[in-house]
């Protein structure tokens, strides 16, 4: 929150936004992959965006706030690793050769 406070009626209207967005592009993801990073309460980051999304007249600032300070890092901490393994997959099929075993 080093840009701004979520009570600021834009950022507020930004972190929602892309909160939704994360769970909504998390619904894409092959649970397979998400398998890998089984700390992770995927279920409930995915719904989080159902919750913002359809609970139109509910200000939910201090649940916003909660989700960034507490979980946001822990996420983006697991997407990288997951998408290190997946590079690490597609650069074996490029080359021919065998990367890292993945478990999905």
């Amino acid at each position: 929150m080093a840009r701004g406070d979520v009570t600021d009626g834009l950022i507020y209207d930004a972190v929602r936004m892309r909160t939704m967005e994360i769970g909504e592009a998390l619904k894409a993801v092959p649970s397979e992959l998400l398998a890998t990073e089984p700390d992770l309460p995927w279920l409930e980051v995915k719904r989080t965006r159902d919750r913002l999304a359809h609970r139109y007249f509910v200000n939910d600032v201090m649940y916003l706030r909660s989700t960034i300070l507490r979980d946001l890092d822990t996420i983006e901490a697991a997407v990288v690793r997951m998408q290190r393994r997946l590079g690490d997959d597609l650069r074996a099929d490029e080359t021919g050769r065998e990367g890292p075993t993945r478990s999905v």
